[in-house]
């Protein structure tokens, strides 16, 4: 079998992005008790911090869906600055933690790309203009357990981050 051409590969994160986006559109939307994405489009507009939160916790847990699909390296994905349903005080970029067995520069590559088509979608479909809503990092195993970094910020007794997806 070939390998996929640039091109494939290109149209293939515009997908992911798109997707997760509209996904995380129709969670934020119903958590917002409108259930409507235009509703949700105007709070958004209004620079909701609810419909932010939302917004970017559903998007960080499809984008790490999507990214642990396709590379087995992913073990878990967490989100710091997102506290949960009850409290929000998200601070923005909402950063995604993917734990990975090891950091390659498929991996990075793929991050770095779908950071601009998820940036580039929800300004231009989305009608959002909120700068850096989500922003990747990678952390290896090895950080993890040696509680270095972001391997320490993941697993932190005072401010733990939420896990939002885990290989099993």
């Amino acid at each position: 079998m070939a390998p996929p051409s640039e091109a494939n590969a290109s149209t293939n994160v515009e997908a992911i992005a798109k997707t997760a986006v509209n996904e995380s559109l129709l969670y934020a939307a119903a958590k917002c008790e409108s259930g409507d994405v235009d509703a949700l489009r105007a709070k958004l507009a209004d620079a909701d911090d609810w419909a932010l939160s939302y917004l970017a916790y559903a998007c960080a847990s499809n984008i790490a869906q999507a990214i642990a699909l396709l590379d087995e390296n992913v073990l878990e994905a967490f989100v710091l600055g997102v506290e949960g349903d009850d409290v929000c005080t998200t601070c923005f970029p909402v950063t995604l933690v993917l734990r990975v067995t090891r950091h390659t520069a498929a991996l990075e590559s793929l991050v770095s790309n779908l950071e601009d088509e998820i940036r580039s979608y929800l300004e231009q479909d989305a009608a959002l203009s909120v700068g850096v809503l989500l922003e990747i990092r990678v952390v290896e195993d090895e950080d993890v357990r040696a509680r270095r970094g972001l391997g320490a910020a993941i697993r932190s007794m005072w401010t733990p981050a939420l896990k939002v997806w885990e290989r099993k």
